[in-house]
């Protein structure tokens, strides 16, 4: 299934972390609902109705400003990124595959599960690590927006169409165009 860039009132995506997408049916909902309006289309996709064809949107922007959340979700990609696909322990650079979370202050001690006691650690430094305490390269902190958009944009963006690259903020890493039709 494809995908339609969600924009900001601002112009803005809605998120870079990840990149704002829809559903190119959720895309078609909103616009026939006066939601969103629409920036941008597939030059070589429409969808037809019984009597008429309509194009999909690729680019949509909605009519009211959605602020921004400050804080940054805990998942496993965000931290993989706020350390720069490092391990803490021996300071490699590895795959998202390749990585593991570790516990600073291992569970077993009372360590929480939380931005200031989590790094990412190889599967091998982890293993050896196991629930000792073993400081690490990098003393964990809690990222803002700001700090892992910008780690976010030394990597190449993944885009679906190059109509996209007029919203998104290219970076150090450019763009990787990866199509996915449906």
């Amino acid at each position: 299934m494809s995908e339609t860039l969600i924009l900001n009132s601002d112009g803005q995506p809605l998120s870079m972390l990840p990149l704002s997408t829809i559903s190119w049916k959720d895309a078609m909902r909103l616009t026939f609902l006066d939601k969103v309006i629409v920036q941008e289309y597939y030059d070589d996709w429409v969808v037809h109705s019984a009597t008429r064809e309509f194009p999909v949107p690729s680019v949509v922007m909605i009519k009211s400003y959605v602020k921004r959340r400050s804080n940054v979700c805990l998942t496993r990609s965000n931290l993989y990124l706020r350390d720069g696909y490092r391990c803490q322990y021996c300071g490699n650079r590895f795959s998202h595959q390749q990585l593991t979370y570790d516990h600073v202050i291992p569970s077993a001690k009372g360590g929480d599960h939380e931005w200031s006691n989590l790094v990412a650690a190889c599967k091998p430094c982890n293993g050896r690590k196991g629930d000792k305490l073993h400081e690490p390269i990098n003393q964990p902190f809690e990222p803002t927006y700001w700090d892992m958009l910008n780690r976010r944009l030394e990597a190449p963006v993944i885009i679906r169409h190059y109509s996209w690259k007029r919203w998104i903020p290219a970076g150090k890493g450019g763009f990787q165009l990866v199509p996915v039709y449906t």
